[in-house]
C-alpha cells in the first residue's frame, strides 16, 4: 500500500521523478501518469479518471532535489518536440550520459511506458516497437533554452530552441 512518505512510484517501481499528485491523492512520476493515460486515463491504483486538464497542468510535488536545483552548466540530454527542444528528466539524462561516456553505440530507455532506443551515432530516438515514431536528440549544456523538462512545460523565461 502506498503511503504519503513513499519514495517509490507504484508504476515504474523506481524513485520518483517529477512526482505528481492525482486528484484522488495517489502520487506517481508525471511521465508514468502520462504513459498510462495514453492507454487508459485512470489512476493505476483506484481507477479514478484522470482528466486531460490534469496532464496539461499537473499537481507537481516539490522534491528535495528540486529545492536545491540551480542552473548547473553541466551537459544533459534533450529531445526535439514540436517547436523546440525538451530536456530529458534527470534519471533518463543520466542514463544517456553514462552510456554516451562509455562509448556505447546505443542506449535503451523506458519513458512513459514505452521502450526507446537512442542511437548516438545519428543522435536519433525511436520506439523499439514502432520505428515510425522517432525524433532527434542532442547533448548540450543544461543552461540552454528549452520548452520544459520531461514533458512538463516551463512556466517562466524564454523557451525558444
Amino acid at each position: 500500500m502506498e503511503t504519503e512518505n513513499s519514495e517509490e512510484c507504484s508504476i515504474c517501481l523506481q524513485s520518483y521523478i517529477q512526482p505528481a499528485k492525482l486528484p484522488c491523492g495517489h502520487v506517481f512520476c508525471f511521465l508514468c501518469i502520462k504513459g498510462i493515460s495514453d492507454k487508459s486515463p485512470r489512476c493505476a491504483l483506484c481507477r479514478q479518471e484522470i482528466s486531460p486538464e490534469f496532464l496539461e497542468n499537473p499537481n507537481l510535488l516539490e522534491t528535495a532535489q528540486q529545492k536545491t536545483e540551480t542552473d548547473d552548466p553541466r551537459f544533459v540530454w534533450y529531445y526535439e518536440g514540436k517547436n523546440g527542444w525538451w530536456q530529458y528528466d534527470e534519471r533518463t539524462s543520466s542514463e544517456l550520459e553514462d552510456a554516451y561516456m562509455k562509448n556505447q553505440p546505443q542506449c535503451t530507455i523506458l519513458i512513459a511506458g514505452n521502450v526507446y532506443v537512442i542511437d548516438f551515432s545519428i543522435l536519433h530516438q525511436c520506439r523499439m516497437n514502432d520505428t515510425s515514431k522517432h525524433r532527434r536528440v542532442k547533448r548540450d549544456l543544461s543552461t540552454r533554452p528549452k520548452k520544459g523538462v520531461g514533458g512538463i512545460r516551463q512556466k517562466h523565461g524564454p523557451t525558444n530552441n
